[in-house]
């Protein structure tokens, strides 16, 4: 069987829904200025990249003073979507994010320095606390940082990397070349989602160990929440953004190879 590149033009052109939804979702605060246009505010989450922080900002902006193009539009609906994704990771489970900032070269330090006297709390002490005590405690330590320069805030690498305008036709190519790799087991891979319900009416076989796995689920979460729908979806994730230069860790990888996502190309 032939592989087919089918892209939904309708995505493209009703992006700019989602994104309606997203501001309010999010509480996002359009500012007016003496000029006519509008300054945005928007919630920070602890740690969230602080490059794509930015690029919503700016692109919200654009989009609410209707000086965004077709392209800004998407881009920032995908941006979005890793918000949002993100604010799921945060809640549903701190303490990755926590291991991902501690990891990182420096974060201790700077933590020791700048947080309240007291604040500071190790790895261990943090694994003994509830999930919402574990959320106040990134927010208290993320706030704490706030009077360093943009560029040496961290950021979690959760979620992080960079959106771009051609990621659909990226995670679509991801599916053409997957398909060739796995052509026996493809549909094994694969989840029928009911479009009413949003819940599958057709799982494959190799997907269901997928879908029950909570661990490849939150690996599959810190790449996307589309990822998190099939081994198919979170191939085409990856390899989509690794193509806009994404490095994924070992556990992305691991679980990449594992369901034979493609080589990229030269």
């Amino acid at each position: 069987m032939d592989s087919t590149l089918i892209v939904n033009v309708d995505y493209f052109n009703n992006a700019h829904k989602s994104i309606d939804k997203m501001l309010k979702d999010f509480r996002f605060k359009a500012t007016p200025r003496k000029d006519g246009g509008n300054d945005i505010a928007m919630p920070i989450l602890p740690f969230f990249n602080k490059d794509k922080q930015l690029d919503i900002m700016l692109l919200s902006a654009k989009f609410v003073n209707g000086e965004a193009s077709k392209m800004d539009i998407v881009a920032l609906n995908k941006s979005f979507k890793d918000y949002y994704a993100y604010s799921n990771v945060l809640d549903a489970n701190p303490m990755a994010i926590i291991n991902d900032i501690y990891s990182q070269k420096g974060v201790v330090d700077l933590l020791k320095k700048h947080m309240k006297q007291g604040s500071f709390k190790s790895v261990e002490e943090l694994g003994k606390m509830t999930n919402k005590e574990q959320v106040d405690y990134l927010f208290e330590a993320s706030d704490a940082l706030t009077g360093l320069p943009f560029n040496q805030h961290p950021s979690s690498k959760i979620l992080a990397s960079k959106r771009s305008v051609f990621d659909t036709l990226y995670h679509e190519e991801g599916h053409l070349f997957h398909h060739k790799n796995t052509i026996l087991d493809y549909e094994d891979m694969h989840v029928v989602y009911n479009k009413q319900t949003g819940k599958p009416d057709k799982i494959g076989a190799l997907a269901k160990g997928f879908l029950e796995s909570k661990e490849e689920q939150f690996i599959a979460s810190t790449v996307s929440r589309y990822a998190k729908s099939s081994p198919l979806e979170f191939v085409a994730e990856v390899y989509a953004r690794m193509l806009n230069g994404e490095k994924f860790g070992d556990d992305v990888m691991n679980l990449y190879n594992k369901y034979k996502g493609p080589v990229l190309p030269d």
